[in-house]
């Protein structure tokens, strides 16, 4: 898994699952801290954090289609998201997801690099729901042959 969100919800997810590795991303210095400490203080396992934006562990060939899960919330789900996303995940095996956080206007968010599996409505004021992403097939590769 892949994700900070704060600590949430990765540390509550590592805490009930411990034997899953963990990477968190915190693009600032205080939170990263905060989540280093929350690691050694909880005694988590395969547990590490990154002082690092998300799309910079994209440039790191040690992430690429590393992860089963990458966890976002409060982040833009843009092209640029949806890319990092899509290097990180494991999609190779067939079990790569996307866990997106988003509030009721940002829930309709779309890529040509994933499709929704599911949405679930987590509270209705604000509205805020979990959208379940995986990486899309790839077209159908073709070839051209010219006649002579």
């Amino acid at each position: 898994a892949l994700g900070a969100g704060g600590g949430s919800p990765a540390i509550p997810i590592k805490s009930l699952r411990p034997s899953l590795r963990l990477t968190m991303a915190d693009a600032k210095a205080r939170k990263a801290a905060f989540l280093g400490e929350a690691v050694r203080v909880l005694g988590l396992r395969d547990a590490k954090v990154e002082h690092a934006r998300f799309e910079e562990l994209v440039l790191r060939a040690e992430f690429h289609h590393q992860f089963d899960v990458v966890t976002v919330r409060a982040v833009r789900a843009d092209d640029r998201l949806f890319a990092a996303a899509h290097v990180l995940l494991n999609i190779h095996g067939g079990q790569g997801r996307l866990l997106m956080f988003q509030s009721g206007e940002e829930a309709a968010a779309q890529s040509k690099q994933f499709r929704r599996v599911d949405t679930f409505r987590l509270l209705d004021q604000p509205r805020v729901y979990l959208v379940c992403l995986e990486p899309a097939p790839a077209p159908p590769a073709f070839h051209v042959e010219q006649s002579g």
